[in-house]
């Protein structure tokens, strides 16, 4: 049984900055730079292409994506995943 995922979740994660407009998710910052082995942060954002639109400005600066309100749940699932990794990493 999954929780409703809140802005606080998520921002507590540190991973992630959320901005909401209204109900509504706007945008995910990831502030995770290239610390994490690139091959893992690789296929972390493949997998996140197939929820929703990504757009990877630079690897070495913030990576925004946008998504719909249904993908707060595979959201929450993919940076427990991502922290996983970074804790693996150090």
């Amino acid at each position: 049984m999954k929780k409703d995922i809140t802005v606080e979740d998520v921002n507590a994660l540190k991973a992630f900055s959320l901005e909401i407009e209204g109900d509504q998710l706007k945008r995910l910052s990831i502030l995770v730079k290239v610390r994490v082995k690139g091959d893992k942060f690789l296929s972390f954002t493949k997998k996140m292409q197939k929820i929703t639109k990504i757009k990877v400005m630079n690897f070495r600066a913030p990576i925004f994506i946008m998504f719909s309100g249904q993908a707060i749940s595979a959201l929450y699932d993919l940076s427990l995943e991502l922290i996983g990794q970074q804790e693996a990493v150090k």
